[in-house]
């Protein structure tokens, strides 16, 4: 691990699919890379208690975060 300022480096290894899905957010999204991570991990981890969710609530979730990105962009 590597400090760089306010930002620390690590290495990351993911699974090719899942490569691909957030290569497939990110093109619609427009963030980079690093900053989806950061912005799906910190959605993860900022909530009042830790909750379990079904696939189907992270599909529903993921839609409706991406809905609402695409409507404030509209404005």
């Amino acid at each position: 691990m590597e400090s760089e300022g306010d930002k620390v480096r690590v290495t990351l290894r993911i699974e090719p699919d899942v490569y691909a899905m957030l290569m497939s957010v990110i093109n619609q999204t427009g963030r980079s890379l690093n900053s989806e991570i950061n912005a799906r991990i910190r959605d993860s981890l900022c909530t009042d208690s830790p909750v379990v969710l079904t696939t189907t609530e992270k599909v529903f979730q993921r839609i409706m975060r991406e809905e609402l990105s695409k409507q404030s962009k509209k404005i």
